[in-house]
């Protein structure tokens, strides 16, 4: 098993950065010519996923993630307890985030085949930051 991490840092509030050059790299960086990459990300206010790279479609998924669970409660009518419990002690107002973390998933799982990772035609791996501007880490597994 091939092990690696790399960091990140995000410039905005919520937002979608691909990371699929970074994953190609450390696959050939790894050695392996068939098997599996994992990346996973720690982080519980970011996900990973994989979708087409169209800017249009990204700023689509960006704004309706957003219609889900907006960044000011109030738009929805509604109140984050989490918002009002934490932004006495740290300022803290990132419950949009937690929520939409619970609809994605903090990891993704690629096969390599010849060396390459074996994506569709349209597929793109992507990093959602949904509480930025933040430094991240995704670590990376690479097996097979």
């Amino acid at each position: 098993m091939f092990r690696d991490e790399f960091s990140l840092r995000s410039r905005e509030r919520v937002e979608i950065i691909d990371i699929t050059s970074r994953l190609e790299g450390i696959v050939e960086k790894s050695g392996l010519r068939d098997g599996f990459v994992l990346a996973y990300t720690g982080h519980v206010t970011a996900c990973l996923t994989i979708n087409e790279n169209d800017r249009e479609l990204l700023e689509d998924i960006k704004e309706n993630l957003l219609r889900l669970a907006p960044i000011d409660p109030h738009l929805v009518n509604s109140r984050y307890r989490h918002n009002e419990k934490y932004s006495s002690m740290s300022g803290e107002q990132n419950t949009h985030a937690h929520i939409l973390a619970t609809l994605m998933k903090p990891s993704i799982i690629v096969p390599i085949e010849k060396g390459r990772l074996r994506l569709g035609t349209w597929q793109s791996l992507f990093f959602f930051e949904l509480d930025g501007p933040r430094s991240r880490n995704v670590q990376v597994q690479v097996w097979g």
